[in-house]
């Protein structure tokens, strides 16, 4: 009688989920009881102002589109699984939406390459030092590599102080949220169009990570030709991005 009435209520009920039994991610998980829901007028007013706000009419007409909505399937399947204890499933996640997006090609130093794009693109709207960054993706990488092959769990002894799980997968969370702004720029930009839109945007990002491997202090020209300078990180109890536009009004990521 209860799932009837918040049947009638409501969109869809998921009574049953994953339980994790303690183990690596290749072991069958358990069944346990939970109950979630939504309200479909809420979730249709919610999808409306995001539309607006991040001028998505056109969502899926661009090139960029289809990578960046794969993008942030796993983004929302990683921070879905966080509350629930499954963090070692989260930060697979996590990894996966990066290297989908930013990932290099065969042959390339596959985790370098990724760790320097996340951080060319989010130092600037997280505050921290793109060295620093880049040291806390690869860790992440290795930490994902351990829970995959080895069966790791938990932690890492890490040279950033930053070795507790949880802790880590927040602030990936954080730089992965920039990144998603940095993308929603580039999908509009003329730059950005036509079959080869991904790579156009990744030889804009390589250039300031060459720049930075120079040794070159990235500038506001630099800045401004990814839109990383438009893009504010918020906190609180709606956390996400702001990206601000030409003028000067922002839009929630």
């Amino acid at each position: 009688e209860a799932l009837l009435r918040m049947g009638s209520m409501t969109g869809w009920v998921t009574v049953f989920t994953r339980k994790e039994r303690r183990h690596g991610w290749v072991v069958p998980n358990q069944v346990s009881f939970e109950i979630t829901t939504t309200v479909p007028r809420a979730l249709s007013k919610g999808k409306d102002s995001i539309e607006q706000a991040l001028r998505l009419s056109d969502w899926g007409k661009r090139s960029l589109d289809d990578v960046i909505q794969r993008y942030s399937f796993y983004v929302t399947s990683a921070t879905d699984l966080m509350p629930h204890g499954r963090a070692e499933e989260a930060l697979l996640h996590m990894v996966f939406a990066l290297d989908l997006l930013l990932g290099g090609d065969p042959g390339e130093q596959l985790t370098a390459v990724l760790s320097e794009r996340v951080a060319v693109l989010s130092h600037h709207a997280i505050g921290r030092p793109i060295d620093q960054i880049i040291l806390c993706v690869k860790e992440c990488y290795e930490m994902r590599s351990g829970y995959v092959h080895r069966g790791e769990k938990g932690h890492l002894d890490s040279k950033l102080d930053r070795g507790n799980l949880t802790e880590r997968l927040d602030f990936l969370l954080q730089a992965a949220r920039v990144v998603l702004g940095g993308a929603c720029f580039a999908r509009l930009q003329p730059w950005c169009q036509g079959n080869d839109a991904r790579k156009a945007w990744l030889k804009r990002i390589d250039i300031l990570v060459a720049k930075h491997r120079a040794g070159m202090k990235l500038g506001g020209e630099d800045l401004a030709g990814l839109g990383v300078d438009r893009i504010r990180v918020e906190s609180g109890r709606l956390p996400g991005v702001v990206l601000i536009d030409d003028h000067d009004s922002s839009s929630w990521i």
